[in-house]
């Protein structure tokens, strides 16, 4: 080791000139030889820990001089990986924003041509078929197909917001029913069961009460029915 000093070379004119490539390249190169200088001053570090020197002061120079050098290789180091990676987000960017371009050309391409198709597409059936009574066709299948897709579209938001509606208000039920048992049987409900449950057996022997009558009047009219057709069964059979 000279001891000789590392001038700093930084990216001149000519380098900036180049291709974003070439500078990508270029900083790779500058890279591998930081790392290697940097390999380099530590094994001589460590063989000038090794040696055994006479004049104490002139290996406190050459300790400092190695310790300049690698700190400024450590800063050279970082140096170049900044500018590195820099290079290489522009890089990483330009081609986004190149795919993005492509796809939206793409895109209005397949648009433009599917117009033109129809259009084409149109202007042969009119020449070929004469013209207006065609058009006028194909206008009004567009129209209708259009029109049955508004209905179609309608219908579905009607029935959708008459199943949410249900659906709300059937929740909404549950919830107050819910509600009012607890509310009932947490105030002591058992006296409001008592009392339902009273007018309900109550109201069913008021219904009971007709109804056993109307059966029992079918009962005896079907008895006396049954009574006269085997009289005149009877007299008939007299007479004969």
């Amino acid at each position: 080791m000279t001891g000789e000093r590392i001038k700093r070379h930084p990216i001149d004119s000519k380098c900036m000139n180049e291709t974003r490539e070439l500078q990508i390249i270029s900083q790779l190169i500058q890279l591998c030889v930081c790392v290697c200088n940097f390999i380099y001053y530590d094994d001589d570090d460590d063989d000038d820990d090794d040696d055994d020197d006479d004049d104490d002061d002139d290996d406190d120079d050459d300790d400092d001089d190695d310790d300049d050098d690698t700190n400024f290789i450590v800063m050279e180091l970082r140096r170049k990986l900044s500018i590195l990676l820099l290079l290489l987000v522009v890089e990483v960017v330009e081609v986004a924003v190149v795919v993005a371009v492509v796809v939206v050309v793409v895109v209005v391409v397949v648009e433009v041509a599917v117009v033109v198709a129809v259009v084409v597409v149109v202007v042969v059936v009119v020449v070929l078929g004469g013209g207006v009574i065609v058009v006028t066709v194909v206008v009004v299948a567009v129209v209708a197909v259009k029109a049955v897709a508004i209905i179609v579209v309608t219908i579905i938001v009607v029935v959708v917001v008459v199943v949410v509606v249900v659906v709300v208000v059937v929740v909404v039920v549950v919830v107050v029913a819910v509600v009012a048992v607890v509310v009932v049987v947490a105030v002591g409900g058992v006296i409001v069961v008592v009392v339902v449950v009273v007018v309900f057996v109550l109201s069913l022997k008021q219904w009971s009460a007709p109804l056993k009558m109307l059966r029992r009047n079918s009962f005896q009219e079907t008895s006396e029915t049954i009574i006269a057709e085997t009289a005149r069964f009877l007299s008939d059979c007299d007479s004969i």
